[in-house]
């Protein structure tokens, strides 16, 4: 019962961690949020590497480092740009996407084939994704649709779960030629590198943002190396589709969020999407299994 509890406390921290994120990108530039997002927890996790030693890094390791990486520099990027320009209760659910995109990815990467039953959870995954608009369906049925297309921030999110869909198999590749922990600090010093230039560009509005913001800032990278570590102990103890399953439920809590926190509206269509949502990721990670 550990890994449920390691479990359920990754999904509660990433929920969290977006809507700190959500929060300070209304009055700190959005480079210096996304530059600080991923410089924390690699300065967090230094010190843990360097008291549990470095593990024995095999070659393809490297390779790992060079496709996700700049992978995850594009998609930090984005995600901020997301969350900036949109409700947080109407593109973090589009993050249900990942394992719909994987069953693509996943075949050419892995030669991993899908199931009938994650055909299914993709159904319901899209099925979702159009509830999370319905309210507009009484326009005509196309218009929920239309919405998800002409919002920017919806389309930047969709954009992330491809890549993640692609970097994620990069990024098992990384933990299996070192560890978890050791490919966490790594992934985060690339990027933290890899934004770099972006944070410097905006060096004025992102001194000005960490000196009026700084434990706001600095939170986001602890919550989110908090929800590091809870998720790789819980892979230790359990099947990772298990706890990947469980983690899916941040999406219903930033969902919860933005309608208390940021008094988003259309809360129903939005929970009832993000749920059926839920349901498809659960199908598709059960297929996996079998």
């Amino acid at each position: 019962m550990l890994w449920l509890l390691l479990s359920l406390n990754t999904a509660f921290m990433d929920s969290i961690k977006n809507a700190v994120l959500k929060k300070s990108l209304k009055n700190v530039e959005r480079h210096a949020v996304a530059w600080l997002f991923r410089l924390v927890p690699f300065l967090l996790l230094v010190p843990v590497i360097a008291f549990l030693g470095i593990p024995e890094i095999k070659i393809n390791f490297w390779t790992a480092l060079a496709v996700s990486g700049p992978l995850n520099v594009i998609a930090t990027l984005n995600f901020v740009k997301s969350l900036q320009k949109s409700d947080i209760s109407a593109v973090i659910p589009l993050l249900a996407f990942v394992p719909v995109f994987l069953l693509v990815t996943s075949p050419l990467i892995l030669g991993e084939v899908p199931s009938p039953l994650g055909i299914f959870g993709v159904l319901l995954v899209v099925t979702g994704a159009y509830t999370l608009h319905v309210d507009r369906a009484v326009q005509g049925y196309l218009e929920p649709i239309k919405a998800l297309s002409k919002s920017k921030g919806a389309l930047l999110m969709l954009g992330n779960a491809l890549i993640w869909s692609i970097s994620i198999n990069f990024s098992k590749m990384g933990v299996v030629a070192s560890s978890p922990l050791f490919w966490t600090m790594a992934i985060h010093g690339f990027l933290a590198l890899g934004l770099l230039p972006f944070a410097w560009k905006h060096r004025n509005k992102v001194r000005k943002g960490f000196s009026n913001n700084p434990y706001k800032l600095i939170g986001i990278g602890v919550v989110s190396t908090l929800a590091l570590v809870s998720q790789y102990m819980a892979i230790e103890k359990a099947l990772v589709p298990y706890v990947i399953s469980i983690k899916r439920i941040s999406l219903m809590l930033t969902v919860v969020w933005g309608g208390v926190f940021f008094k988003e509206k259309h809360m129903k269509e939005r929970l009832l999407g993000t749920l059926v949502m839920l349901a498809g990721a659960v199908f598709i990670s059960i297929a996996a299994l079998t």
